[in-house]
């Protein structure tokens, strides 16, 4: 049996994003193939290295549905900036590299934004030739930071000498892929060729996410069956407008009757939080349990994903699969040159304001709540989900993809 090695920070007990997926991932490749995973201790999105594993140090070793997992313990900031952000990525590379060596694979798949992992993985194959490297990119994170830095000076030759940095390393795997049509564009820009670029988009386990006709969150939480819940599920980051979400929340007429639900972790968590603590239509709560993701999910009427202006394509929201899943409508605030926009538009999934009218923000939710087509679009969404992002559908194509590259 071939034996692959995935390497990347997130992997389980995280149930969100980038964890979620690689060990959704990796747990059905373990069907095929020998899976080994290098991680680092969970620890996100509190960016707290949790409970259970704060008083362990060194490497761990554990095996979880058939998969050996080996981790480092790594550096986490307990307030992120740019700088300890990379030296959070930095420490986890080296840790990784000391441990990786220590066994032979067919092949090793590097997780991004962790963009040392790229050195990592050519180290290996300079060390085996024979090895076959994969990179998966969940979040171009460089592009992202780039983005929110254009007023600063010399930004455009910073630019261009991390991209020509970017062209080389990529030039030199066997394979790349990532999560979206407009995210594999940025390839060709980066020295890898057609043939070695892979569609491997985030999915939706359609039989774990569905719909359901009332969530029993409403009584939990006290809202009334005639309130209008609007939600927002997920990371509480630097790359979602929270301004103009908070301004739109604290607009909103009495007489609406409209409940906003603010669940999740993250760095602006503090932020959010204090400017919404005290305000009766707002529920605040953490990160909810992936038990219970599907009742959580459904107690919304409208979900809403307020996306920074200038942020085009150096990522794909992961919470919106769970949102289509569920037949629950959207409402996507982004730019209108981004694959999240550009995927719910053309294919009517929902609803959303580009970048130029984000100040209709509170007309919009209005309009929505009384629209007889609200439901239609949820409905449409969970078919466009399981036509295209079916969890066993991307998983066959990817077992396919991984067996040719070995043969």
């Amino acid at each position: 049996m071939k034996k692959i090695c995935v390497i990347g920070l997130n992997y389980f007990p995280e149930i969100s994003s980038t964890g979620l997926y690689t060990t959704e991932m990796c747990e059905y490749l373990s069907k095929h193939f020998e899976v080994k995973v290098i991680t680092g201790y969970p620890y996100y999105p509190e960016w707290k290295i949790e409970e259970s594993y704060s008083q362990k140090n060194g490497i761990l070793e554990e095996t979880v549905n058939n998969v050996e997992i080996t981790r480092v313990k790594q550096y986490v900031p307990s307030k992120v900036n740019p700088a300890n952000r990379l030296f959070h990525y930095w420490d986890f590379y080296r840790k990784a590299l000391s441990v990786c060596h220590k066994e032979k694979f067919d092949m090793v798949m590097v997780i991004l934004p962790n963009i040392f992992l790229l050195n990592l993985a050519i180290k290996l194959k300079k060390k085996s030739p024979q090895l076959k490297i994969w990179v998966h990119v969940q979040d171009f994170e460089i592009d992202a930071g780039l983005e929110m830095m254009k007023n600063l000076g010399k930004i455009k030759s910073v630019k261009n000498s991390l991209h020509f940095i970017e062209k080389k390393l990529f030039s030199k795997f066997d394979m790349v892929s990532t999560i979206s049509e407009g995210m594999i564009m940025k390839f060709d820009t980066r020295g890898a060729s057609k043939e070695k670029q892979f569609l491997l988009p985030n999915w939706a386990d359609v039989d774990f996410l569905y719909p359901i006709p009332k969530s029993p969150y409403r009584k939990e939480l006290g809202i009334k069956d005639n309130e209008f819940v609007v939600m927002y599920s997920g990371n509480i980051g630097k790359k979602e407008d929270w301004d103009i979400l908070i301004e739109t929340i604290k607009k909103i007429p009495s007489e609406q009757d409209i409940k906003f639900v603010i669940a999740g972790d993250g760095n602006k968590k503090e932020y959010v939080h204090s400017a919404l603590k005290n305000l009766k239509n707002t529920i605040l709560l953490p990160l909810q349990p992936k038990s219970r993701l599907n009742d959580f999910l459904n107690l919304a009427d409208l979900h809403i994903l307020p996306q920074k202006k200038n942020e085009v394509d150096s990522f794909m929201p992961s919470k919106v699969m769970g949102i289509k899943a569920t037949g629950r409508p959207l409402l996507c605030l982004a730019n209108k040159n981004s694959s999240v926009y550009l995927e719910i538009y053309n294919n009517d999934l929902g609803y959303v304001l580009d970048e130029n009218n984000y100040d209709r923000c509170l007309e919009k939710i209005i309009e929505i709540r009384s629209c007889n087509l609200r439901e239609e679009k949820g409905r449409k969404a969970r078919k466009h989900v399981i036509e295209n992002y079916k969890y066993e559908n991307v998983m066959n194509n990817l077992e396919k993809k991984i067996r040719n590259l070995l043969t």
